[in-house]
């Protein structure tokens, strides 16, 4: 699942990049088998946490019930920034240079966030969590001065609403893959 999930953050990654609406197909695919491993996974750990287990056991259960979920939620955010670039797409809408920078290095902060995690993850390895805090930090700082320099472009006229509106949901999600993804180094380091 962290896997497939980390390929789908990187089709997305390619999607914000190269806009090409053939990548939909095989995110929703990918989101799909997410999803499904997504239930196979949590009836598995809702079957073993009603046998007789210790109780580091039950706690080791509910935290990857939170991984899983977490995982899934990432898919969720990507799929709703492939139907933000679609939307984009579809009304024709181009993004300043500054703006398309300003979505890459936010896109490129968070897909490194989940590449570190995952692999830590994967490791289990939980020193991870004094880095994860910076770099969530550092994504929820860059989200809210690229959404302050989207204002004060909207209010020079350089950009459009409708185009502001589609950026500012681009950096929410990708700041909303980073929660999840801090999230999970958490518990990686439980």
């Amino acid at each position: 699942m962290v896997r497939v999930t980390g390929e789908i953050v990187d089709e997305t990654v390619q999607l914000l990049h190269d806009q090409d609406l053939r990548r939909l197909t095989v995110l929703h695919q990918k989101e799909d088998l997410v999803d499904l491993l997504q239930r196979e996974i949590t009836d598995f750990l809702v079957t073993l946490s009603q046998q007789s287990v210790t109780g580091e056991i039950s706690q080791e259960v509910a935290t990857l019930m939170h991984v899983v979920n977490d995982l899934e939620r990432i898919g969720d955010h990507c799929i709703q920034l492939g139907r933000l670039v679609q939307r984009k797409i579809d009304q024709n809408i181009e993004f300043s240079e500054i703006g398309r920078r300003e979505v890459s290095d936010l896109t490129a902060l968070a897909q490194n966030f989940y590449i570190q995690t995952a692999q830590a993850l994967t490791a289990g390895d939980s020193s991870l969590i004094g880095q994860a805090q910076e770099l969530e930090d550092a994504i929820d700082r860059m989200e809210e001065t690229l959404r302050n320099n989207h204002i004060v472009r909207l209010n020079t006229g350089e950009c459009t609403v409708t185009s502001g509106l589609i950026f500012i949901d681009m950096l929410h999600n990708l700041e909303k893959i980073g929660d999840h993804t801090f999230k999970i180094a958490k518990s990686v380091a439980a």
